[in-house]
């Protein structure tokens, strides 16, 4: 026994010592020092042609470049292959593949409050007003409208059955759209009630230039413009050119940043053959306003042609360049950091507002007043709000109990200019506003539900000699006049 465990224990050193001997056999190297780059390839070019694995190249390549992306420990550096390469322009350019509708959920249906141009729901007759009832035999008010959502969503080409309450003769129709491309603009404008021109800028895009361009020269002809009031409100940014054409509206000349690359060499983005407006304009911000949203309002407070109203921005103080790769798919790299025209930081900071106001009604009534509007009238309807004539898809939310219509406080405390607040010892909410404070408790016009204040509208506008309030089914109707 003895021998033979002798036997199997040479044997197994033997084996042993001759794998060793194997790993330790280095193939022949190229004379010479490699770049980090050559080095990478040559490693590469072995794992892929002697692991055991037989990992792709492809699934290799992919792993090298999240490594890569890893050590640089930023979320704005990014790699793209082709499919999402294409994903991300068409974003930038706003091109979505759907029915081309925006719309949002009633008590009938999904109320269709835009139809895009050019889309598949507009060659199908779909208009704003109608409301969708069904989606593929699915009654929306059956089921959840995530659940509809997906089912309206789809690749191109694809159909989709609607049933639709026509808008103006209620009459009830099925439509099949087939989904395609559309395109969302990225600039809206209305002319508000009090003589507001009122511009939304969605993204910072290839078309936003001529967009803006054509909004205020609608204005310019308008004889009963008063002021602007700019807003990028959840604008994540965009082109960096086109907030600098945005900016030249504003701006006459000077610098609209500064960037400061990897060496510290900084370099002024200057703005040249700029304009004025000589009206008062103000630019509505919230924390979603982001990069090329916070150059161009950074500009607009270092330079004081504007009021920025609102909340915080974002704090994406860093440019990125993209590059197309020749193999196909894209890197979106950050190249520099930037100041404000001032040198102020935005990065991981953001833009204060020269008035806070983190309420979207109270931001926006805030905004009218700061540009002098002194009289105000808000719309809210279940799924938008109209203020002084433009629509926003903020939502305030109505409740009816009892006979009386009550609105949240922090609502009518936008819209007299005031704040709402709670008193613990009196359990009432307190409004200010017009140079009147007005007490609500129970019995006397507040109802609590869900953690918040509603007012009664009757109380309110009793309470407030410059407010005026009425409701109907469809909607409640809220005026106040700052001069009474």
């Amino acid at each position: 026994m003895k021998k033979l465990h002798r036997t199997g224990t040479w044997r197994r050193w033997t084996r042993l010592a001759a794998l060793a001997a194997a790993l330790t056999l280095p193939l022949p190297a190229v004379a010479g020092a490699a770049t980090p780059a050559e080095q990478l390839n040559e490693v590469f070019g072995y794992i892929e042609e002697l692991h055991v694995s037989g990992t792709s190249g492809e699934a290799l390549r992919d792993a090298a470049i999240r490594g890569m992306l890893d050590e640089l420990n930023d979320p704005y550096t990014a790699y793209y292959d082709e499919a999402m390469w294409k994903s991300l322009h068409d974003a930038y350019e706003q091109v979505m593949v759907g029915l081309g509708i925006q719309y949002a959920q009633t008590d009938e249906g999904l109320r269709i409050l835009r139809v895009y141009a050019d889309s598949a729901a507009e060659d199908a007759g779909l208009r704003a007003g109608d409301v969708v009832v069904a989606v593929g035999g699915k009654a929306v008010k059956s089921h959840p409208l995530e659940e509809i959502t997906n089912d309206l969503l789809g690749l191109e080409g694809t159909e989709a059955k609607l049933d639709v309450l026509d808008g103006a003769s209620r009459k009830k129709k099925t439509v099949v759209v087939t989904r395609r491309a559309f395109h969302i603009p990225s600039v809206n404008h209305e002319l508000m009630d009090g003589g507001v021109g009122y511009i939304r800028i969605d993204s910072f895009s290839g078309d936003t230039a001529a967009r803006f361009g054509d909004a205020m020269w609608t204005f310019a002809n308008e004889p009963s413009l008063t002021a602007i009031v700019v807003d990028v409100r959840g604008n994540p940014g965009g082109y960096l050119d086109a907030a600098r054409s945005v900016a030249s509206f504003f701006i006459e000349e000077g610098p609209l940043l500064h960037t400061i690359d990897r060496n510290g060499v900084e370099v002024a983005v200057e703005i040249e053959g700029g304009g004025k407006v000589g009206l008062p304009v103000a630019v509505l911000v919230d924390g979603n306003s982001a990069s090329a949203s916070e150059v161009f309002v950074g500009a607009m407070q270092d330079y004081g042609v504007a009021t920025i109203v609102g909340a915080k921005t974002f704090g994406k103080g860093s440019v990125q360049q993209l590059i197309e790769l020749q193999g196909g798919g894209g890197l979106k790299v950050t190249i520099e950091h930037y100041l404000t025209p001032k040198m102020n930081p935005v990065n991981g900071v953001g833009i204060t507002p020269d008035a806070a106001a983190t309420h979207p009604l109270d931001a926006t009534a805030t905004a009218l007043r700061e540009v002098g509007v002194a009289k105000l009238r808000a719309e809210l309807r279940s799924y938008e709000t109209v203020v002084n004539g433009a629509t926003f898809a903020t939502i305030v939310n109505v409740v009816r109990e009892g006979g009386r219509v009550y609105v949240p406080s922090q609502a009518l405390a936008a819209l007299s200019g005031g704040e709402a607040k709670w008193d613990g010892a009196t359990s009432a909410v307190t409004i200010d506003g017009g140079g009147r404070t007005a007490s609500f408790a129970a019995g006397s016009g507040l109802l609590l539900k869900d953690g918040t204040g509603y007012i009664d509208i009757g109380a309110f506008a009793k309470a407030f000699p410059n407010a005026s309030a009425k409701s109907s089914r469809s909607s409640v109707v809220l005026e106040w006049s700052d001069h009474g």
